[in-house]
């Protein structure tokens, strides 16, 4: 996505961009208020009558290989057959412009409209899916056989670029873990002619047009493709199936889109497998984008922007959540792992928070935010409310009053649930026990048994975390 102060229509920069093409002047203001604008802003108008798109792109949002691959790319596709938009040459002969205006620099291109309607204002039949599928299929073999002059961005390349942005807008440290998790996933995949080469990056139900009288498929906004796994445009498709259709609808559209994938090109197990690594990749590329765009604020924003600024910053929370939920499992993992470790150390004695701090900090080389007392973050965190068996990884709490220092008062205890209701945790010593059981435990002279309180699972503890 521009950022946000690229998303005020232009109309006078499109009419003088279009002075480079020819185009009926007669229907022109009434074409251009039609405009989107998202990642490119695409005014319409037309050409002896039938309809096209001008894109423009600020030159300081786009990456110049990728603007100008794009297009030997769909140049490559047409020549092979395949339905892709095809652009349409400026009054020069060039497809694509790079332009100083008085609104700064510009790429410039121009498309014609394809026939058909959008895969999403369709049934979702088990005909369009199989059309939809079998058109993936084959864009996925001609690509594996493409050999380009322009050689469009990588995954690696992205990775850099997406690890920029976070750093220079200062996301949230769960990004940077999800960031160093991607990069590990990805770098131990094999990477073959069959299974990564350039993809769409967003085979859409928006970007596929279903034309019912050819049952044929045309294909639209390579924009954002580049080399990665075929596997990413499979997640993107699945993805949009399941928030389109309820689970039933959806299997059985997944199902005849696979069957028509594969009447072109290869869809093996490896594939299925990876499609979880590929939705976590596209879903951190969209925050980086996000959280770009919507960093620069304005005076006197209009209320649509406004709304808008809203509504993408709660996209970029849910994200967040989402890739916290994701680092939970491992967070946990390797702090019981770091624990068990430690079993039987009489290093943490008396030392009970500071003991599960360590395990889940110094496993995971994060930095966490609680009390100063296990009883302060206890009430801190609302442990209370959870009371039943505690899932592992959960921090386990308790009330337990004693002196220390000469200052008597309700220090609190806690540990580590392992699952299935056992806790390690530093008493005299790093032991493990049933989390009921803990409150019949021998105490120092001077200290109360434990009494439960509850749990604060995993996900609550690193909120905040560095």
């Amino acid at each position: 996505m521009l950022k946000l102060k690229y998303l005020f229509a232009n109309f006078d920069l499109a009419k003088e961009v279009l002075n480079h093409w020819t185009h009926d002047g007669d229907t022109l203001d009434k074409m251009l208020s039609y405009f989107r604008i998202s990642s490119n802003a695409v005014y319409p108008f037309c050409q002896s009558g039938k309809v096209c798109f001008l894109r423009l792109s600020p030159v300081d949002e786009k990456i110049e290989k990728n603007i100008f691959g794009e297009l030997e790319f769909i140049q490559y596709l047409i020549r092979k057959g395949y339905p892709a938009l095809e652009p349409i040459p400026a009054i020069t002969g060039e497809q694509c412009l790079k332009l100083n205006t008085e609104w700064g620099g510009y790429y410039a291109s121009a498309y014609q409209s394809v026939s058909g309607i959008q895969i999403e204002d369709t049934d979702f039949s088990d005909e369009v899916m199989y059309r939809y599928g079998k058109t993936l299929g084959k864009l996925h073999a001609l690509s594996s056989h493409y050999v380009p002059k322009i050689r469009k961005w990588t995954h690696h390349e992205a990775l850099e670029w997406i690890e920029a942005v976070l750093s220079e807008y200062h996301a949230p440290a769960i990004t940077f873990s999800e960031l160093s998790f991607i990069k590990t996933e990805l770098a131990a995949l094999p990477i073959r002619k069959d299974n990564y080469g350039l993809v769409h990056y967003d085979f859409e139900p928006d970007n596929v047009f279903y034309d019912a009288k050819s049952k044929t498929c045309a294909v639209i906004d390579f924009d954002d493709s580049m080399y990665h796994w075929y596997a990413l445009d499979l997640e993107q498709v699945f993805d949009c199936l399941d928030d389109a259709l309820d689970n039933a609808k959806s299997k059985a559209a997944k199902e005849a889109f696979i069957n028509g994938y594969q009447t072109e090109y290869r869809y093996s197990e490896e594939t299925e497998k990876t499609l979880p690594i590929m939705r976590r990749f596209i879903d951190l590329f969209s925050y980086a984008r996000l959280i770009r765009s919507v960093a620069e604020s304005f005076p006197n924003e209009p209320d649509w922007l406004i709304g808008l600024r809203k509504k993408l910053n709660a996209v970029l929370k849910k994200l967040e959540a989402k890739m916290l939920k994701s680092e939970c499992s491992v967070f946990a993992k390797n702090a019981i792992d770091w624990a068990m470790a430690h079993s039987g150390s009489t290093a943490y004695c008396f030392r009970c928070l500071g003991f599960i701090e360590d395990a889940l900090e110094r496993s995971n080389c994060i930095e966490i935010f609680g009390g100063d007392s296990a009883k302060e973050s206890a009430d801190m965190y609302e442990a209370y409310k959870n009371t039943d068996v505690p899932p592992a990884g959960a921090f386990v709490f308790y009330d337990c009053s004693g002196d220390i220092n000469g200052t008597n008062r309700n220090w609190g205890h806690v540990g580590l649930s392992l699952g299935n209701g056992k806790v390690i945790h530093a008493w005299d010593k790093v032991r493990t026990d049933h989390y009921l059981d803990m409150e019949n435990m021998i105490s120092a002279p001077g200290w109360s048994h434990p009494r439960f309180i509850g749990w604060v699972p995993v996900e609550r503890m690193l909120v905040g975390f560095k």
